[in-house]
């Protein structure tokens, strides 16, 4: 199949976002986020012509709802803009929206790579209005620290190499996978984004695949 072919296929994901353990690994093992989309899942199949039937095109819809209402949530977080990012929203509503659309690009429309780029090294080169940003992101669920780390460094130490990528709860609104993948760079990716043509490139394609 071509690559076009293979996007326009509405089945395929919501056969790789359902299921047991699609679930536990977008609710990150967070309570609040397991029982809600475990709950917004039982009235689907309540709902059910038989009250006992659960699609996977169900399951899927109810990670989309789930994904999107963080994002509501992350978009409610006060924080003045980056300077570092060539956009007039909010901090960390930007930076997330900059990171998981530059994700996106490395999957869908970059060649075929078994490790894309998914996550992030913050670098000496981030300024410290993004690292606040960061730490927002850190706070509320929208990053999660990659490796075998202590999780509570990043609430009370300095943030330079330490390796980040963003919540899997966003990865069925993105159609990211659900892995770590390679780390890059913040500093290089941002600056990646900020050029003109991936701006565009991102834009156009965001459009072409259906995502707001």
């Amino acid at each position: 199949l071509k690559r076009t072919e293979i996007r326009k296929d509405k089945a395929r994901p919501a056969k790789i976002y359902s299921g047991w353990e699609v679930l536990c690994l977008v609710s990150e093992g967070n309570p609040r986020w397991f029982t809600g989309i475990a709950k917004h899942l039982l009235l689907r199949r309540e709902r059910s012509p038989s009250r006992k039937e659960l699609s996977v095109e169900s399951q899927y819809d109810a990670l989309v709802s789930a994904s999107r209402k963080f994002m509501d949530y992350v978009a409610t977080i006060p924080r003045p803009v980056c300077s570092g990012l060539s956009t007039t929203e909010g901090g960390l509503k930007s930076l997330v929206d900059i990171l998981v659309k530059l994700f996106r690009s490395e999957v869908l429309d970059n060649d075929f790579s078994l490790e894309p780029v998914l996550s992030f090294r913050v670098d000496a080169s981030v300024p410290d209005d993004i690292r606040q940003a960061i730490f927002d992101g850190l706070y509320s669920g929208a990053f999660i620290p990659v490796g075998d780390v202590d999780r509570q460094f990043a609430f009370s130490h300095d943030l330079t190499d330490q390796n980040l990528r963003t919540t899997y709860l966003l990865a069925p609104l993105e159609f990211l996978p659900l892995r770590t993948g390679k780390s890059r760079n913040l500093s290089t990716l941002l600056k990646h984004f900020n050029s003109g043509n991936t701006r565009q490139m991102i834009r156009r394609n965001s459009k072409t695949h259906g995502i707001q």
